[in-house]
């Protein structure tokens, strides 16, 4: 009996194998998601984005129903918050959802674009990043003279995040597609 025991175990001598390992981080990053969930919002569901390093998961957390506006936290491998942020408003008319996600290859910036929930600006797509280094978030129109305007975003290595921007008044200027160097930035 002894014997299937540590054969469970993983190891003759009792100690866990990488398979009770795997388990027990997946167990802590479930629990880690569970506890965000909590801080969020108990009526949250959330998505998880890993960075491409491992070190690092986005968990975007929004509301049910017609109530899309986010809320984000950024964790480490062993669950631990390092950095929150918030796009939500009381009616949850005038806060921001997040329609697309993504972290640049070279795991130091999570790219996100964001609507406003009440519909207002639909044309006005603002797009922010998180910087790991600085643990802050940015809006990438401080670093841009014109503001994001396509519904999507792409992101390439290392760290090259591809909008498009179109200059005010929108009927007399036509759409630019910009690449961007995030770690090259310089606020305007």
């Amino acid at each position: 009996m002894k014997a299937i025991v540590r054969q469970a175990m993983g190891s003759a001598s009792g100690r866990p194998s990488r398979g009770v390992a795997s388990v027990r981080a997946a167990t802590s990053r479930i629990l880690a998601t569970l506890g965000i969930l909590i801080v969020m919002g108990a009526s949250s569901r959330a998505m998880e984005y890993r960075s491409p390093d491992g070190a690092l998961t986005a968990v975007v957390a929004v509301g049910r129903g017609d109530d899309c506006e986010a809320r984000i936290a950024w964790r480490t491998a062993d669950g631990q918050i390092v950095f929150k942020k918030e796009y939500t408003s009381p009616g949850h008319q005038h806060g921001y959802c997040i329609d697309m996600a993504s972290w640049t290859p070279d795991s130091q910036f999570f790219v996100y674009n964001l609507t406003n929930s009440g519909g207002h600006s639909p044309w006005h797509i603002p797009v922010h990043f998180f910087a790991r280094r600085t643990t802050t978030v940015e809006n990438l129109e401080n670093y841009i003279n014109d503001p994001p305007t396509g519904e999507k975003f792409s992101v390439f290595a290392p760290d090259v995040v591809e909008v498009t921007t179109t200059a005010l008044p929108l009927d007399k200027h036509k759409p630019i597609v910009r690449q961007l160097h995030l770690g090259e930035l310089r606020k305007k």
